[in-house]
């Protein structure tokens, strides 16, 4: 089990690169205090926000007060803002007498998440395909071509981005601040379910951009009502795959 005793200020600023991840206790190693001026509760939560996110924090690791004032220089208040703030998120959670600790995805939390998507994507994507300008469908087809890039380039990390990225794009471009609101939430929790399901949901990248590619088409092509059912289907697709994974468990424990 690994205690967050020293982090160095450029873990958060690199936290997302796939060599970070792979090289998690060299990177622990130097300590360079944040200083007091730069740091906020919610700058706080977004940095141990991305190194859950991209595992580098891996589910029960412990994030304790003191260490983690200590190493940002500043009073324990805001930290335990920011850990609360992290435990709604659902990112964390505390037991009595005990350090705040990194927690694992369970199946209701896949199924939470999988009822919200499925709620609001297909008419998201229905709403983007229908009424879309044009500058909304050049983001769309511009993230169809990256995809396509990271293939060529076997840049798994890449396309984990562009997934989001994809995904994320069908909410925002809708301008709705509610609805952005509400997925803001809930992409916190795919990300980390991105993570873990792509060595299972894809078999390859070309197969990862397959199955997006009918959606994207159908939303280029403003094709309204067949880009609400392939959002749904795809989603579908998604969760049924990963329900049927002996190796689920195993992944969400990674």
């Amino acid at each position: 089990m690994n205690t967050v005793y020293s982090i160095h200020i450029s873990i958060f600023r690199t936290a997302m690169s796939s060599s970070l991840i792979n090289n998690k206790k060299n990177s622990f190693s130097s300590i360079t205090p944040l200083g007091r001026s730069d740091v906020l509760a919610e700058s706080i939560v977004q940095q141990i926000m991305n190194l859950i996110i991209t595992n580098v924090l891996q589910p029960e690791d412990q994030l304790p007060e003191v260490a983690l004032a200590a190493q940002f220089g500043v009073s324990r208040i805001p930290i335990r803002e920011a850990l609360r703030k992290l435990e709604n998120y659902g990112l964390v959670y505390k037991e009595p007498y005990q350090p705040a600790k990194v927690s694992s995805m369970t199946d209701d939390d896949l199924e939470s998440l999988h009822m919200v998507r499925l709620l609001i994507e297909p008419q998201a994507a229905k709403n983007l395909a229908n009424n879309g300008s044009s500058g909304d469908l050049d983001v769309i087809s511009n993230i169809l071509y990256e995809m396509e890039l990271a293939v060529k380039n076997n840049n798994k990390w890449e396309m984990i981005q562009l997934d989001l990225k994809f995904h994320t794009s069908i909410i925002t471009l809708n301008n709705n601040s509610l609805l952005n609101e509400m997925w803001s939430l809930a992409t916190i929790r795919l990300h980390r379910f991105l993570l873990f399901k792509r060595r299972r949901i894809y078999p390859d990248l070309k197969d990862a951009v397959e199955q997006h590619r009918s959606l994207i088409e159908a939303i280029l092509s403003r094709r309204g009502e067949d880009a609400e059912e392939l959002a749904r289907s795809h989603l579908m697709n998604v969760y049924r795959v990963w329900q049927e994974d002996p190796c689920r468990k195993i992944q969400m424990k990674i």
